[in-house]
């Protein structure tokens, strides 16, 4: 769910499976007071409306009990407040139920060979279309005890049993030398998500055939918007 606070009001979306759905607005100082009681319940700064804020809390009833994932941002004339229910069981999918067809499973389930386990697996999508729930099903099929998997995230949105998560730090440098750092220990199977720089690419497609099996996810508008952005690098 996010809400969106400007000073003509405050408007709320919630977002299931990539679609969208428009609330009423409330009055500007009403959505004020709301976003305030949501960013001091996940302990987060609720005077602060400019800088990146992260917070938690949980919440139960009837229907059960949910954890919530807060961030709060905001510019010159807009304060955005999401927030994520239940979000590192969202992202963990069976292979079985990702909704693939018969024949994308089966080229995918090939590169778990050994001498095929190479070269690059691309899947792009918009935010919120599934495309990080993908790329974890994939990387899931692989046995993570006799191979060594890795992941290069700005954040890991779950932690996947056997697999070691690797978060961007802007202290390790920029995310193609932290890729290329990844690559240089020799993992079998890599997940770099939100690869958007031409100098990450050119790093992942160099070690080629004898390099690990890379998948990769981008965000894209469709497949020709995705191969034409990966052609451009």
């Amino acid at each position: 769910m996010e809400f969106q606070l400007t000073s003509n009001g405050c408007q709320s979306v919630y977002l299931t499976d990539g679609i969208t759905t428009k609330q009423d607005p409330v009055p500007a100082d009403d959505g004020a007071k709301i976003l305030a009681f949501l960013k001091e319940t996940a302990g987060v700064d609720p005077k602060d409306v400019r800088r990146l804020q992260k917070g938690t809390f949980n919440v139960s009833g009837d229907s059960g009990n949910s954890h919530i994932d807060l961030t709060a941002s905001g510019s010159s004339n807009t304060h955005v407040v999401r927030l994520d229910f239940d979000r590192s069981q969202r992202v963990l999918r069976t292979w079985e139920s990702l909704g693939m067809l018969d024949k994308q499973r089966e080229l995918l389930d090939q590169l778990k060979q050994e001498d095929r386990r190479h070269g690059i697996v691309l899947i792009g999508g918009d935010t919120q279309s599934g495309i990080t729930t993908t790329g974890y099903a994939i990387i899931s099929q692989h046995d993570s005890y006799l191979s060594n998997i890795v992941t290069l995230e700005y954040e890991a949105l779950a932690s996947l049993e056997g697999i070691t998560h690797h978060s961007v730090s802007e202290n390790d440098g920029d995310y193609s030398e932290q890729l290329q750092t990844l690559i240089r220990r020799d993992p079998e199977v890599i997940l770099a998500t939100d690869l958007v720089e031409a100098s990450a690419a050119k790093i992942a497609v160099k070690p080629g055939k004898d390099g690990p099996l890379i998948i990769i996810t981008m965000p894209s508008s469709s497949t020709s918007d995705l191969i034409s952005k990966w052609a451009g690098f």
